[in-house]
């Protein structure tokens, strides 16, 4: 059978050699590895954010463009006013209306190619 021999820890088992721990300079190194990964992570979190946030608006876009394509197909020769006109043609029209990147900017109809458009995302 074998056995393994447990020591006690006195205070000469430990010695108190500086070799023992790590350096300065190699703690230095991990931390500016670790500042450079998280540089890195956070960069890309905020591309995949700003991303979702145009297309979030491209889809509020299409949703809004296909209640107006509805609303001259109903009213024909009738021009849109504003877009509270789509609000039978659009459900939750007032989220629909607001750029998700941000929801104090509301979408807008474009007198000139008669669409939806961003000012955030044109």
């Amino acid at each position: 059978m074998n056995h393994t021999r447990l020591e006690t820890f006195n205070k000469n088992s430990c010695p108190t050699n500086p070799q023992n721990g790590f350096s300065f300079f190699e703690i230095m190194a991990v931390l500016s590895i670790l500042a450079v990964l998280l540089t890195i992570a956070v960069g890309s979190f905020m591309h995949a954010t700003s991303n979702s946030h145009r297309m979030a608006c491209l889809s509020n876009q299409r949703i809004l463009n296909t209640g107006l394509q509805a609303f001259r197909a109903d009213n024909i020769g009738t021009s849109i006013q504003s877009l509270q006109d789509l609000e039978p043609y659009v459900t939750n029209l007032t989220a629909a209306s607001r750029c998700p990147a941000d929801r104090q900017v509301s979408l807008e109809l474009d007198t000139a190619t008669e669409g939806i458009i961003c000012p955030n995302h044109q």
